[in-house]
C-alpha cells in the first residue's frame, strides 16, 4: 500500500484507517467481513481476501472514481 502510495500522488491523498480486531473488536464488530484483509469504502466492502498490489491498485482507483 505504502509502495503505491509513493508511486501515484493521488493514492497518497488517500487516508486508509487499519483496524486491529484483536485490540479493536468493538470497531471491527461493525463491518461485515470473514477474511482479512478487507478493504472498505464509505462503509461499502470493495474486496476481502489476500491483496496484490493490483488489487490495492483497484481498491485505490475505486475511491478516486467515487470522490
Amino acid at each position: 500500500m505504502e509502495e503505491l502510495k509513493g508511486e501515484n500522488e493521488n493514492y497518497a491523498a488517500i487516508e486508509v484507517a487499519l483496524i486491529n480486531e484483536k485490540l479493536q473488536p468493538e470497531l471491527a464488530a461493525q463491518y461485515d467481513y470473514y477474511l482479512v484483509p478487507t478493504y472498505f469504502i464509505n462503509a461499502n466492502k470493495v474486496h476481502e481476501g489476500a491483496a496484490s498490489k493490483e488489487t490495492v491498485r483497484n481498491v485505490f482507483e475505486k475511491f478516486l472514481a467515487q470522490s
